[in-house]
C-alpha cells in the first residue's frame, strides 16, 4: 500500500528561530518590540509555507504520488498558495491513480461532497473501496460506516460493516477499535460480548483515545467484561480528558459518592502512576521517531517523570 501519515492526521510543527531583543530605556521601543516580533514570525511562517509549496510542486511534477497528495492538501487548505479546490482534486486524482491510498480516500470524499468534482456517489464509493482494499485503516472505517448506516448508495449490511471495522481495528486504527467495541458492547449487529468490547476499548485507550478511556471506566464501574472495580473505574474516568461526553461528570460524581477516602486516594495514586507511564511511552516514541534527543537533560527528565501538579 502506498501511503504516509497525512498532514490532517498528524500536525506538523514548524520550529521558528527566536531572536533575542535587548531591553532599552525607550518605552516606545519596548512596546513595539513584541508587535515587530510577531510580524516577523508571521512573515517567516508565510515564507516557509510558500517555499514548501514550491518544493512540493517540483517533486509532484516529477510524478511522486506522495508529493502529489501533499500538493492536493495544500491547495485544499490554502497553505502556501491560494485555496483552489479544483487544483486540489486534480492533484489528488493524479496521486490516487498511482495507487496512493490516502489520495484515493480523499478523492472519494470529494466525489461524495461534490467539491472540485461533480457529485457522484458510485464514483466516490469506487475510490473509497480502492483505498480500503489496500489496507488503509481510515478508509476501512469509512466503508464500515457506509455499510452500517446504508449511506452513499450502499445497501445496509451489518456483516460487511463488522468486516471492515474489524480490518481497520486489527491494524491499529483507533476509530475502528472504538466502533467495533461499541458494536460488541451494545450487541449491535453482532452477538453482545462485553469482554470483547473491553478488549477493543483498551487497545484504543492505549493509543491515547480519550473516549475509549471513559468507556473503560464505565465498564469497570458496572463490572461489564471485567470484575467490578470502582478504584480502576475512577482512575480511568480521571485519565480521560473527554469531559464533553454527555453525563460524564455526573457519572464520576455518583461513583465517588460510593467510595471511601482510602479508595479515592488509591485511585489518585494509580492515576499519577499511569500518567507517568504514558509520558514515558510518548517520550520513547518521540526518541524512536527522531523528534527529540535520546539523551534528555536532567531537568527534562525531572519534568517528564515527576507527579503532575493537578
Amino acid at each position: 500500500m502506498k501511503s504516509r501519515k497525512s498532514l490532517w492526521a498528524a500536525g506538523v510543527v514548524l520550529a521558528l528561530g527566536v531572536c533575542a531583543v535587548g531591553c532599552g530605556s525607550d518605552e516606545v521601543g519596548q512596546t513595539a518590540a513584541p508587535v515587530e516580533w510577531e510580524a516577523n514570525q508571521s512573515t517567516m511562517l508565510t515564507e516557509a509555507k510558500i517555499a514548501r509549496f514550491s518544493q512540493t510542486m517540483k517533486i509532484a511534477e516529477q510524478g511522486d504520488a506522495s508529493a502529489q497528495f501533499s500538493l492536493a492538501e495544500m491547495y485544499f487548505a490554502g497553505s502556501g498558495v491560494k485555496r483552489n479546490v479544483g487544483e486540489a482534486a486534480g492533484w489528488c486524482r493524479k496521486s490516487a491513480e498511482q495507487g496512493f491510498a490516502e489520495a484515493q480516500l480523499l478523492l472519494g470524499f470529494l466525489y461524495f461532497s461534490g467539491d472540485g468534482v461533480p457529485k457522484d456517489a458510485p464514483e466516490a464509493l469506487r475510490w473509497l473501496r480502492k483505498s480500503a482494499e489496500q489496507g488503509y485503516g481510515a478508509a476501512q472505517v469509512q466503508l464500515g460506516q457506509l455499510y452500517a448506516r446504508g449511506w452513499g448508495g450502499v445497501e445496509k449490511d451489518a456483516v460487511e460493516a463488522v468486516k471492515w471495522y474489524r480490518k481497520s481495528a486489527e491494524q491499529g486504527n483507533v476509530a475502528g477499535q472504538v466502533m467495533l467495541g461499541q458494536m460488541y458492547q451494545n450487541g449491535q449487529d453482532v452477538e453482545e460480548d462485553a469482554a470483547e468490547a473491553f478488549k477493543w476499548y483498551m487497545k484504543a485507550a492505549e493509543q491515547g483515545w480519550e473516549e475509549a478511556k471513559y468507556y473503560i471506566g464505565t465498564m469497570y464501574a458496572n463490572g461489564e467484561g471485567v470484575p467490578k472495580d470502582t478504584i480502576e473505574a475512577l482512575m480511568w474516568y480521571d485519565l480521560a480528558n473527554a469531559w464533553g461526553l454527555q453525563g460524564q461528570k455526573t457519572t464520576r460524581y455518583l461513583l465517588v459518592k460510593t467510595m471511601s477516602k482510602d479508595e479515592i486516594a488509591e485511585a489518585k495514586r494509580r492515576l499519577e502512576a499511569k500518567r507517568r507511564a504514558e509520558r514515558k511511552k510518548k517520550m520513547e516514541a518521540a526518541v524512536e521517531d527522531g523528534l527529540v534527543s535520546a539523551a534528555p537533560t536532567s531537568s527534562s527528565l525531572s519534568s517528564l517523570f515527576s507527579s503532575p501538579s493537578e
